[in-house]
């Protein structure tokens, strides 16, 4: 079989002639070379009958106008980028597609995915079979209640006061308000990544609803089947109280320092003033003792205390609650301590 004629140019060159009419269309992309034969102006040297293409792999050859063929140059040393490789006078479907480079890239990703699945079904069961195995949490206000009674506290309804409720869900947990289970999710790998990889000893109950299950139900502990249960008893009481009841009872259950139980107590003890009569700095004062209100006491240890509540309004920018000229101010405001 007879080279198919050019004009100009190296046959199976990269970016090579193109001849329209009676001619060829011919290029090269990726190291093969593109053949376009117009039918009814076909080149003598190219066959128009199957029967004549003795050297070459047989297709169906289409009466159809502009029919495109490919002409596989599969040259010996070509590299597919700009290699110059000559043809073997293979005529190939245009419609065929050598294999693309991300093959392996969707390979990797679709087992990625496939494994993102498989754990997050093996998560669900095992939180299936963890709520199964906790107590039910519909006692919670209960033992709330019988919690102040028995240090002469009294409750806060719900919803807790707003500048309250802002100034301990930024230092606390701002996931309190996510669908059930994304604070609990959170704090759970926070665990497993502190205790069981780091090897670091195991940090308190780091959402509001760990917390106060750890209070009301398993009391301290660092285990890791304490720590399971907790976070099966969290779940529970996300599942079963919305989290303005379960900031509620986590603010009626604290204790403040200076022998008040409960925020109501302690807006008294420190302020004379009721939770809904807080400004912004008394409740960021307030928020900031539930970490430790015998560190951060404001009568003993003015200075932390005032570090503290600088680090609760931060939060309060930062959650969106303040703005820097409203944060400016508050760290302005006179506390009137009592």
């Amino acid at each position: 079989m007879s080279p198919i004629p050019t004009s100009a140019g190296a046959p199976g060159r990269r970016g090579g002639p193109y001849i329209t009419g009676s001619s060829v269309t011919g290029g090269c992309v990726g190291g093969e070379t593109s053949v376009a034969v117009e039918d009814d102006q076909q080149p003598d040297d190219l066959p128009s009958e199957p029967g004549d293409l003795s050297g070459a792999r047989r297709h169906r050859h289409s009466a159809s106008r502009g029919r495109r063929w490919r002409l596989d140059s599969h040259s010996r040393g070509s590299s597919g980028r700009g290699g110059h490789g000559r043809s073997d006078g293979r005529i190939v479907n245009h419609g065929t597609i050598a294999k693309g480079r991300h093959g392996p890239l969707r390979r990797w990703a679709t087992r990625v995915l496939a494994a993102v699945v498989a754990l997050a079904i093996l998560m669900a069961a095992a939180m299936g079979a963890l709520l199964l195995a906790v107590p039910s949490v519909a006692n919670a206000p209960r033992r709330v209640d019988g919690y102040l009674s028995a240090h002469g506290g009294h409750p806060i309804p719900s919803p807790p006061p707003k500048r309250l409720a802002a100034s301990v869900t930024a230092i606390e947990d701002h996931f309190v308000s996510a669908p059930p289970g994304i604070d609990i999710a959170y704090g759970a790998l926070r665990y497993g990544w502190d205790h069981l990889v780091l090897g670091e000893p195991a940090q308190g109950g780091s959402t509001i609803a760990q917390q106060l299950a750890k209070r009301i139900y398993t009391g301290p502990g660092t285990g890791v089947s304490v720590k399971l249960t907790q976070i099966g008893l969290a779940f529970k009481l996300e599942l079963t109280y919305s989290p303005s009841q379960l900031l509620s009872m986590y603010l009626n259950d604290d204790y403040f320092g200076d022998g008040a139980y409960g925020v109501a107590q302690a807006s008294e003890k420190y302020f004379q003033r009721t939770p809904a009569q807080l400004s912004w700095a008394q409740a960021a004062m307030l928020a900031g003792l539930v970490q430790a209100p015998s560190v951060y006491d404001p009568f003993v240890h003015p200075n932390l205390a005032r570090n503290r509540q600088l680090a609760v309004i931060a939060q309060l920018v930062s959650t969106g609650a303040l703005t820097q000229a409203q944060a400016r101010a508050v760290r302005n405001e006179p506390l009137d301590l009592r």
